[in-house]
């Protein structure tokens, strides 16, 4: 059975609306105006953003994958609406898809790269060349490269992935890319190969677009990041059961990488963030915590979830008492941390209207937590903002926001601008982005 996991890490998410109920003494919110009823006061708020004008307005929406920079500029890809068009209802909505190229200092945006197709992630080698995932129909993605400063979009799939012609794969799965120091493009994917599937990093040189290496992973890959001289990908099993991740050199040697796979192994729907020689495992929905480990102890391949690993530094978990009273969540489904310095990182909960300021370095949970950033003027008809990806870019935090709508039926839908929220990292107040002096 085939099954796109792009597609499924969306349903996952999905069913967390269920998982909120509304009653006495949580927050609650108009289906037009956003205006918020509080009667529990959480006094950790440190940073609110005041006026939805302040941040930056997208012209596409549904920013999916993890927003990248490179050279002065910020790039967001657009999703638009992946499901619900369409006759056998899985072909996506791509009125506002694309790929948003911003300057971070003077917020300025470009026209949107490549209009109109759903784009699931992006990844910039230079001013030049870049790439980008375009979700085509279920169970099938491809690769574009484009010039971020032309704004044009080459002919072709990279590598052939998706492409019919392609005699060694087939459909392709491409969940995410990201580009290393060397300027190599890392493809997170499965793909069809003869009889079966191939899972794990298609690892191409982007001089000529070519397949440089099949990095198995066991598992499938869903996102990764470069931590020292080695990359770290979040895992999964094709059908969601279980995640772990994989460490991964760099560099080949004799020809070829040799992955450590299946390292603590947990539960499935994970993210990856990295801080010099520290990598940081979020663990999403239900799951609600984070795991740090240093690069050099990335875990141990464990009998079963119950035995501990003694390479986690730490783990801490992403709610506490005021997302259960105040916003009635069973889950906050933490997103991202986007890490400051030693002592402060930015924690996304989708979930939430409260982003976490955390300490990386905290020795104990009470000290994980600095406070909150409140992003609750972004939620949109549901309340709620779906702050997804966030960033450091100098001395400032920029958090992406989805802003979908959830509607009775349980269908997610891209009807609202998305954002994106600038903060002061160390004072921790909005930035205007009309004020890039501010």
């Amino acid at each position: 059975m085939k099954i796109n996991i792009f597609n499924r890490k969306l349903l996952v998410s999905a069913l967390c609306i269920y998982a909120v109920s509304f009653v006495s003494g949580c927050s609650i919110f108009t289906s037009e105006s956003n205006d918020k009823v509080i009667s529990y006061t959480d006094p950790s708020v440190l940073g609110v953003a005041t006026a939805i004008n302040n941040g930056i307005k997208l012209d596409i929406r549904n920013p999916y994958g993890r927003m990248k920079y490179n050279d002065g500029y910020l790039y967001v890809s657009g999703a638009s609406q992946l499901m619900g068009g369409g006759s056998d209802n899985n072909d996506p909505i791509v009125t506002w898809g694309g790929v948003q190229r911003i300057n971070t200092e003077t917020f300025e945006k470009d026209d949107v790269i490549y209009p109109y197709h759903s784009i699931s992630d992006v990844a910039v080698v230079s001013s030049t060349q870049a790439y980008l995932v375009e979700y085509l129909t279920w169970g099938n993605s491809v690769i574009k490269r484009f010039n971020p400063t032309t704004g044009e979009v080459e002919d072709g799939y990279v590598a052939e992935l998706g492409d019919d012609s392609n005699t060694t794969y087939g459909d392709a799965n491409i969940i995410s890319i990201e580009t290393d120091k060397y300027g190599k493009l890392w493809v997170c994917c499965y793909v069809e190969k003869g009889e079966s599937y191939f899972k794990g990093i298609l690892v191409i040189d982007t001089a000529d677009d070519t397949i440089e290496e099949e990095v198995d992973t066991v598992l499938v890959p869903q996102y990764l990041q470069f931590c020292d001289e080695k990359a770290v990908a979040v895992t999964a099993t094709m059908t969601y059961s279980a995640g772990a991740h994989s460490v991964i050199p760099i560099e080949q040697t004799s020809g070829v990488r040799m992955p450590v796979n299946n390292l603590t192994a947990d539960t499935s729907d994970l993210a990856i963030d990295v801080f010099g020689n520290y990598f940081y495992r979020i663990q999403r929905y239900y799951s609600d915590s984070v795991m740090k480990f240093h690069i050099d102890n990335p875990g141990e391949v464990r009998p079963n979830v119950n035995t501990p690993d003694p390479d986690v530094i730490w783990q801490y978990a992403a709610m506490d008492d005021y997302d259960e009273e105040d916003e009635c969540l069973a889950s906050t489904n933490p997103h991202a941390l986007a890490v400051y310095s030693e002592t402060r990182g930015f924690l996304t909960r989708y979930e939430s209207r409260y982003a976490w300021v955390v300490n990386p370095s905290a020795t104990s949970q009470s000290e994980f937590k600095e406070g909150k950033l409140d992003l609750s003027i972004y939620g949109d008809d549901d309340g709620i903002p779906e702050m997804s990806s966030a960033i450091i870019i100098g001395d400032r935090v920029f958090i992406g926001m989805q802003r979908l709508y959830r509607d009775s039926d349980g269908i997610w839908k891209a009807s609202k601008d998305s954002y994106v929220a600038v903060f002061n990292a160390d004072t921790l107040e909005e930035i205007d982005a009309s004020d890039p002096a501010e």
